[in-house]
């Protein structure tokens, strides 16, 4: 099956008040089965390129940190299926 871009999260576990989310834009093969996706990527992939072609700085390891790039949001769409 083909790599579909999705979108994570991970709780910091019970009574933490701490989630986070995240994009996956490509199969690494490094995401953990207790990541539990909500979510998919279905439109701003150019956009999701570019972020992810000027790096992090890799404060959890290679490849796992906060963008270089400036990273905001203007517009998020929720759409539910059944």
């Amino acid at each position: 099956m083909p790599f579909r871009p999705a979108v994570p999260a991970l709780s910091s576990g019970p009574n933490t008040n701490g989630s986070q989310f995240f994009f996956c834009w490509k199969n690494s093969g490094k995401i953990p089965p207790n990541y539990t996706p909500f979510g998919k990527v279905i439109g701003g992939m150019k956009v999701l390129r570019k972020i992810a072609a000027a790096g992090d700085d890799s404060q959890n390891g290679p490849g796992d940190g906060y963008p270089h790039a400036y990273t905001g949001f203007n517009r998020i769409e929720i759409v539910f299926t059944s």
